[in-house]
């Protein structure tokens, strides 16, 4: 199979990729407009009008087709034209079947165009032939396709606006077992006679036949080979049905009865459609509010929980603020404390220099260790040391003060057995001792 690409009026493309032997890999995403018929039909120049350029070769020939092997054309919008060879060309059919089918196994989404044309109003027995040929050899529960009649002169035109003239031209080009409606005439060009490769701009109408054409998907594990043994079978048909018009009508009929119960299918169908569009309409709105219910909920525990967290910051400012008005108070107390302490001692010394009756200054009372105060309640007198005259001593203690007293001084020393030594500091400074003397008339608490 040949593949080019290039830009048209549909829009460019380019080529589907190679699977390494020259022909192109099935793509079952990819959009196919294949054109059949048999040579001297014009589907190649028709394709090349739609295409813009000359994508497929037609010229005239005498015996043959020019189209010998299926040709395609990727366009932009990533449709591929498929043009293939007729089957009427009895040296080269089996070529041209096996063409047909390769060119119906590439895998995706087709819209099929039987080519025909009309000789002096009347259908060629082996267009319907080659069309029949192929549409049995699709084995797809929904067959769909269109046909164009090519090439149509104003008289035919004139002749098929006669309802008798066309209700036999429809019954002969549709198929019983596939009928359809997709019909388009399109006019005869003078300037395509006897040109090669001619290139002219395809009509309005056309281009919208051609998009709005029906189509659909072929499984290449569908599609069969051609029964080329029944094409001699169908245009005997053909020929059969044009000499009878009773056998036209009744098959009119059929076609048409047909036709109007695939009608009523598919507004059944449009019409389960439309009540399930509604019904998931309803529920997508059904939905819709549940979704703005919730969204409600959700803002309202958001409002809240900002409440919350607004009331749970106030609080631990207010703990905060609670924690160093407590520390002052502490601080306080412990202040207003150290001021009474200091207020007590300053009230105990002037209570001390009250009751010592002297503006003297605070002093720290001598310390009298527990032994000498034991020693002075349980005396243990020790006999006395010779000592020369004049000489005091007490033990083998030398003389010395403690600050209670002078033992300076003869008188000290009574009869009574009591120290009489007058004490010069503390709160009894001035008076005599009044403990009990332990030696030479002195208690032991100021010297020996």
């Amino acid at each position: 199979m040949s593949s080019s690409s290039g830009s048209s009026s549909f829009g460019s493309g380019n080529p589907r990729p190679s699977n390494g032997s020259g022909r192109f890999a099935p793509a079952r995403n990819k959009k196919y407009i294949l054109f059949v018929g048999n040579p001297g039909t014009g589907k190649s120049t028709m394709a090349n009008s739609l295409i813009g350029q000359v994508a497929f070769r037609s010229d005239v020939s005498i015996g043959t087709g020019v189209t010998t092997r299926l040709d395609s054309h990727t366009i932009r919008d990533g449709t591929t034209f498929l043009d293939t060879p007729g089957l009427d060309d009895i040296q080269r059919r089996e070529q041209a079947a096996a063409q047909i089918k390769e060119g119906l196994m590439q895998g995706g989404e087709y819209r099929i165009f039987f080519v025909l044309t009309l000789e002096g109003g009347r259908v060629r027995p082996a267009d319907i032939a080659t069309m029949r040929t192929i549409l049995n050899a699709i084995r797809e529960p929904q067959i769909r396709y269109s046909i164009i009649i090519n090439q149509v002169t104003k008289r035919v035109r004139m002749m098929l606006d006669v309802e008798e003239n066309y209700t036999k031209l429809f019954a002969l080009i549709n198929s019983e077992e596939y009928p359809t409606e997709s019909i388009f005439f399109n006019d005869f060009d003078p300037g395509l006679v006897d040109r090669a490769n001619a290139l002219v701009n395809a009509s309005t109408e056309l281009r919208s036949f051609i998009e709005a054409a029906p189509r659909f998907s072929i499984d290449p594990s569908h599609v069969e080979s051609l029964d080329l043994r029944k094409i001699e079978e169908y245009q005997n048909e053909v020929e059969e049905l044009t000499k009878n018009n009773q056998l036209l009508q009744e098959r009119f009929d059929n076609i048409t009865q047909q036709l109007s119960q695939q009608q009523t299918n598919m507004n059944t169908l449009g019409t389960q459609l439309r009540a399930s569009q509604q019904a998931h309409q309803e529920l997508a709105r059904h939905h819709e509010l549940e979704l703005q219910f919730a969204n409600l909920q959700l803002s309202e525990l958001a409002s809240q929980l900002s409440s919350a967290n607004e009331r749970a910051s106030e609080a631990h400012e207010q703990a905060r603020s609670a924690r160093v008005e407590a520390q002052r108070a502490v601080s306080r107390s412990q202040s207003v404390e150290a001021a009474a302490q200091s207020l007590r001692w300053q009230l105990e010394a002037a209570s001390e220099r009250q009751s010592y009756g002297s503006p003297q200054p605070m002093f720290r009372r001598p310390f009298i260790s527990p032994e000498r105060l034991y020693e002075h309640l349980l005396p243990t007198p020790s006999p006395r040391a010779p000592s020369s005259p004049g000489l005091r001593s007490f033990g083998t203690s030398s003389p010395s003060w403690n600050g209670f007293g002078d033992d300076s001084d003869d008188d000290s020393d009574d009869d009574d057995g009591r120290c009489h030594a007058i004490i010069r500091y503390g709160p009894n400074a001035g008076e005599r001792c009044s403990f009990k003397a332990r030696s030479r008339g002195f208690c032991g608490h100021h010297g020996g």
